[in-house]
C-alpha cells in the first residue's frame, strides 16, 4: 500500500510537472511518482497513477522515517569519508597530511607528515558551464609543517589529518536530519520545496517526538 508522504511542482520553462513522494509499506521503500503534467493532456495534477493517500497512521511514518533516516546515512557517510580521505576543496587553516612521500625543492617529506594550509590555488582554466573544474587533481597547497617550515605539495597526495566521523555519530547525525521529513529529496527526482508536506504535519502531532523515534 502507497502512503502519500509530500507533494511538489518541478516548473520548466513551458511546463510544469508535478510530483508525490509515497511510502510503500510493502517494499519499505521511499519514491517519487509523477501525479501530473501541463506537457500532456488530460494529465492533471491528482489524476494519474495511484498516489495513495496522506499518511496518517504514525507507526506507518515511523517506518519511512526509518527508510528515510537509512537513505541519508549513506548519504552523509559516503560525504564524510570523501571529505576526510580525498578533499576535493581546503580551506585556510585546515589541518592535512601526506598520503605518500612528497618532495619539495629537492627534499623528501615523508608519508604521514602534516601541516597546516596557508594558501592553495587551481590550475587551470574555468569556465562556468564548463566540464573543467577546480578540484583535488588540479590544486596545490601550501603547508605549514610542524618545524615550521613551509611546502607546496599537491591536494591530491593529501588527506585531512582526522579520522572520519563514526558511523554511531552519523547515525545520530542522520535520525537529526530525518526528522524535517524532507522525503521529496530521497526520491532521485528534481525538487525545490514541498508544496505540501504530509508526513511533517503528522509529525509534529505527535504526542511525543519519542512516539515516532527511528
Amino acid at each position: 500500500m502507497l502512503h502519500r508522504l509530500t507533494e511538489w511542482e518541478d516548473n520548466g520553462y513551458s511546463d510544469s510537472d508535478f510530483w508525490v513522494s509515497v511510502f510503500d509499506d510493502e517494499s519499505n521503500q521511499i519514491r517519487g511518482i509523477m501525479s501530473g503534467s501541463t506537457r500532456f493532456a488530460g494529465y492533471a495534477p491528482g489524476h494519474g497513477p495511484d498516489l495513495g493517500h496522506p499518511i496518517s497512521d504514525l507507526a506507518i511514518l515511523q517506518r519511512a522515517l526509518q527508510a528515510l533516516k537509512n537513505f541519508i546515512f549513506t548519504a552523509i557517510r559516503a560525504a564524510e569519508y570523501s571529505d576526510v580521505l580525498e578533499p576535493s576543496k581546503v580551506e585556510r587553516g585546515t589541518k592535512l597530511r601526506l598520503l605518500r612521500n612528497c618532495k619539495h625543492k629537492g627534499l623528501t617529506i615523508p608519508v604521514g607528515t602534516a601541516g597546516v594550509v596557508f594558501w592553495s590555488a587551481a590550475y587551470g582554466k574555468f569556465y562556468d558551464k564548463g566540464y573543467n573544474r577546480p578540484g583535488r587533481d588540479n590544486t596545490r597547497v601550501g603547508l605549514t609543517l610542524a618545524d615550521g617550515s613551509t611546502a607546496y605539495i599537491a591536494l591530491s597526495a593529501c588527506r585531512l589529518d582526522r579520522e572520519p566521523d563514526t558511523d554511531t555519530v552519523l547515525q545520530d547525525r542522520a535520525w537529526e536530519l530525518a526528522q524535517n521529513c524532507q522525503f521529496s529529496k530521497a526520491t532521485g527526482e528534481k525538487h525545490a520545496w514541498d508544496s505540501e508536506n504530509f508526513a511533517l504535519a503528522l509529525y509534529q502531532k505527535a504526542p511525543t517526538q519519542e512516539t515516532v523515534a527511528a
